[in-house]
């Protein structure tokens, strides 16, 4: 208690020029130990206290100092903006607990004798996807590398249920008939087991309670039916629980192939890093520390031992995977964190299949925290009740995100005092605060998060989600679980359906932007607070127009993963063999590059052979059809070869999961080759430069524009004229391009 009253005395509100220059002295430590000290638990402890303390100062003064009483509607915006402050408060501190000192974990060895290997029982849960995702996720488990006799794979198809298979409806009754023939048939192609139930009750969960009941493996892996692992995933994780009979989850990260909408409409993909790897890379480390590894519904390995003590899979919660955690660790389990990402999922194709999958989010946190509120479940650690708590109440923002969007508004178009304070109390106080926040953000997260990329993710979300988050607060046992789309194609650049409430808040930031301007021309008395809110309010427009770039969606030829590869091949068939590298490859299709434009004849739907160099030096051999030839990306000369898999065996088809997605080094280099610090000017100048790109690209598919696309030079419709030549094709790296 004395040490709590000494702090607040010192963090007491002052505005002497001792104090002034003490705080200066701060924000410069802090920038300097962001820009030159090497990142230690130390360095990191030091910075996160002295940060914290001019947080803790902002809020004694904001509190005692700030809210006067001018006129009820005034007072009561002015209560609304400041208890938006007050929890970004309460995230700073929660934020800095869990990540004060993050475990980086590595995967344990297992024994030699393979007898001794745990067994452990795949589960893929399905609802609606195709069969091209499903039988790559199939192929790809059984390929991992662990003894075949101690592991199998199942299909946990929903889609084609008993309920589905006798419903009323004679058209949806034959979909769900036919829908289960062709599972089944995909399970006995590949060597897979095909697993369904009676009845669709519980959603996901119930779906993998069902198999529960009919498997027996000791330890049991649940894959997304989009989420493909890697060849090393159970050696990489399964050695863990050797080691702590207590531990009920080792937890990996979830890796997204393709870009996200926000990443391929802002054309960001290839060189930021991605909105979760903050989580993934960051935030995980931290929980793993304080024991308190999220569980994240896929790509986890579980101890059925641990799961039957509570029947199987929690339901109560539409995040059936985050209430579970909580029950376990509040029973004394733990949970551990391998941060290698060992699979390749598919992130929403959409905005509006991205904030489909975001409201479940939101929704199912805040039912976790109604429910079975962290803060008084007995068994949890202290620790372990701030981590569930953070990661509950983060999903309140987009509450806080409209109160900071709209209050300019309130001043700079209405007059209202929300914000009683000089410009002299102003500089000693907020200003500090909000530079520390961004510093702390930049110095704990900024490998994996620029400036101000997370600012854009909420806004468009904001608006979305406000129904979700009350839904969840004043009626927590309502909600449905709703699967995201995995698979869209869109073929033309339009504005999302889910754009209008940004292109609202835009108008009103500019119309608070405008009333700045007059206040600033016409009521001199103003100045600093017209001002001060005008940068704020212009800041907010930055942001918006951001978001109105995000939410045009720009179309794509692609309606899957798309890997980059760089691997020596020779094409034989279409007359002459020809050596070429292949630059991409999908499920369906691969780009293959070749340095000339005119010689072969080759015609569409024509079928030859794609020999490949492996990475290990090895060759295999794919039946290819031409497609379509396609100008290359950039600057580069030659011509790119569309070629269309025609897998002539399953064994084809199983060497090409194997060559794409086999190996977890290739996740682990993509990543690294995205990853790194930007400071504040560099990390602002590029996000403006994004978000000035974005507007424009809005304004311009509004007004009826269109986006640039990939043509053939052919001279004639299906038919490409290519050299025959067997010289080597020239070699290079492969060419990061905007998604």
């Amino acid at each position: 208690m004395g040490l709590a009253v000494g702090i607040v005395f010192v963090a007491s509100p002052s505005v002497d020029h001792e104090t002034q220059k003490s705080m200066v002295a701060i924000v410069l430590v802090l920038l300097l130990m962001l820009t030159f000290v090497r990142k230690t638990d130390v360095g990191r402890i030091l910075f996160l206290a002295l940060a914290g303390f001019l947080v803790l100062r902002y809020f004694v003064w904001r509190t005692f100092t700030t809210l006067s009483y001018h006129d009820t509607l005034s007072f009561s915006f002015a209560i609304l903006l400041y208890a938006a402050e007050m929890y970004g408060v309460a995230i700073f501190f929660l934020g800095g607990f869990v990540n004060i000192r993050p475990f980086k974990r590595q995967p344990a060895p297992l024994p030699e004798d393979q007898s001794t290997w745990p067994t452990v029982d795949v589960f893929v849960p399905s609802y609606n996807e195709s069969r091209d995702i499903l039988e790559t996720t199939l192929i790809a488990a059984l390929q991992m590398n662990y003894p075949r006799d101690r592991f199998r794979v199942y299909l946990l198809d929903d889609g084609g249920t008993d309920q589905k298979c006798e419903q009323a409806d004679p058209a949806k009754r034959a979909e769900a008939i036919e829908r289960r023939r062709e599972m089944q048939e995909l399970c006995h192609s590949v060597g897979a087991n095909y697993l369904t139930r009676a009845r669709n009750e519980h959603a996901k969960a119930g779906n993998i309670n069902s198999a529960f009941k009919d498997t027996v493996g000791e330890l049991i892996l649940i894959l997304d039916a989009d989420h493909v692992p890697t060849q090393d995933f159970l050696q990489s994780t399964v050695g863990r629980f050797l080691i702590d009979p207590g531990l009920f989850m080792v937890q990996t990260p979830h890796f997204a192939v393709n870009a996200d909408p926000v990443e391929r409409n802002l054309k960001t993909f290839h060189f930021m890093p991605s909105e979760q790897e903050m989580f993934y890379n960051g935030i995980q480390h931290g929980l793993d520390h304080w024991n308190a590894s999220s569980f994240c519904g896929s790509a986890a390995v579980l101890r059925r031992s641990c799961l039957e003590e509570l029947g199987g899979i929690c339901g109560r919660t539409i995040t059936e995977d985050a209430e579970t955690a909580l029950e376990l660790h509040a029973r004394g389990y733990s949970s551990e964190y391998i941060g290698r990402p060992m699979i390749a999922g598919l992130a929403p194709p959409t905005i509006q299949a991205f904030i489909t999958q975001r409201s479940r989010w939101a929704q199912g946190m805040l039912q976790v925290f109604m429910l079975s509120n962290p803060i008084f479940k007995p068994g949890l650690s202290m620790a372990q009740r701030l981590c569930y708590l953070n990661s509950c109440l983060f999903w309140l923002f987009p509450l806080v995100r409209l109160v900071y969007t709209l209050a300019p508004c309130a001043f700079l178009i209405f007059g209202l005092k929300i914000y009683t304070a000089n410009w002299q109390s102003f500089l000693s106080f907020a200003l500090p605060y909000v530079v520390s926040v961004l510093l702390t953000s930049n110095y704990v997260h900024g490998r994996v998060r620029w400036p101000f990329i997370s600012d854009v993710y909420e806004m468009l979300q904001a608006i979305h989600l406000v129904p979700p988050v009350l839904q969840a607060l004043f009626r927590p046992t309502s909600g449905v679980f709703k699967v995201t789309p995995k698979k869209e194609t869109l073929d033309k650049d339009f504005v999302s359906a889910s754009a209008w409430p940004v292109q609202l808040l835009f108008i009103i930031n500019l119309g608070a932007i405008v009333g700045g301007v007059w206040r600033l021309s016409n009521m001199p008395e103003d100045l600093y607070p017209a001002a001060i809110t005008l940068f704020w309010a212009s800041l907010n427009a930055v942001v918006l127009a951001g978001a109105l770039g995000a939410v045009t969606e720009r179309r794509q030829e692609s309606d899957g993963a798309v890997v980059s590869m760089g691997l020596d091949a020779r094409l034989e068939g279409f007359g002459e063999p020809m050596r070429c590298e292949v630059k991409e490859m999908e499920i369906g299709c691969c780009r293959v590059a070749t340095p000339y434009q005119s010689g072969l004849k080759a015609k569409a739907g024509e079928t030859g052979k794609l020999r490949v160099v492996t990475p290990d030096g090895g060759k295999q051999e794919f039946t290819v059809k031409y497609r379509r030839a396609l100008s290359p990306p950039g600057k580069e000369a030659g011509t790119w070869l569309e070629m269309e898999f025609a897998p002539a065996s399953v064994a084809e088809t199983k060497a090409k999961v194997a060559l794409m997605f086999g190996d977890s080094q290739r996740w682990v280099d993509f990543q690294s080759s995205r990853q790194r610090t930007l400071n504040m000017l560099h990390g602002g100048a590029i996000f403006s430069l994004l978000a000035a790109r974005g507007f424009f690209h809005h304004l311009r598919v509004m007004l009826g524009g269109s986006s640039s696309r990939r043509t053939e030079p052919t001279d004639g419709v299906g038919t490409l004229n290519i050299p025959v030549d067997a010289g080597v094709a020239r070699k290079g790296q492969v060419e990061q391009q905007a998604a």
